[in-house]
């Protein structure tokens, strides 16, 4: 009866080792399956937070490459404004050197030396509204004579400024 129980008892062992096993593999099975939709929905987080990150810093380069575009033509505008100035600075400076040339020149030059005046200094028109002089007669003090320019001087320079 032994040989007959060990048989029975050998089946009955293996089918309690397989039920086990099943046990085991199922087990093992939801344990990795819950590790994965755990790992699966960290890897989910992460991946929606960079793209919420990459669309923040889309939206500040743009706003950075406007402003460079804005700064630079803000740059070319200025540069542009600082030639003109120049440009103007250097045409006052020879208008005043002439001017500082006719204050000290004698009086029997002075017509000649009005001609050769610009009209105005560079950077346009003269913005004159009213043509008529403002000074009836200037007291001038040239090399210790004195004298007086009247309006022959500025009817002159009048003249010289509409051409």
């Amino acid at each position: 009866q032994q040989v007959a129980e060990d048989p029975h008892n050998l089946l009955t062992a293996l089918e309690q080792g397989v039920q086990e096993l099943e046990a085991q593999q199922k087990a093992s099975e939801a344990k990795l399956k819950e590790v994965f939709v755990k790992d699966y929905q960290n890897g989910a987080n992460r991946h929606a937070a960079l793209l919420e990150q990459q669309q923040a810093l889309n939206g500040t380069r743009d706003a950075l490459t406007n402003l460079q575009n804005k700064l630079r033509s803000a740059e070319q505008r200025l540069n542009g404004t600082k030639t003109s100035l120049s440009t103007r600075l250097q045409s006052l400076g020879l208008f005043l050197q002439k001017m500082a040339h006719l204050g000290v020149a004698p009086a029997s030059e002075v017509p000649h030396l009005l001609q050769s005046l610009p009209t105005y200094v560079a950077g346009g028109e003269p913005k004159v509204q009213d043509k008529t002089p403002v000074v009836e007669a200037v007291d001038v003090n040239v090399a210790g004579q004195s004298g007086q320019v009247s309006n022959t001087l500025l009817d002159a320079a009048a003249a010289a400024s509409a051409v």
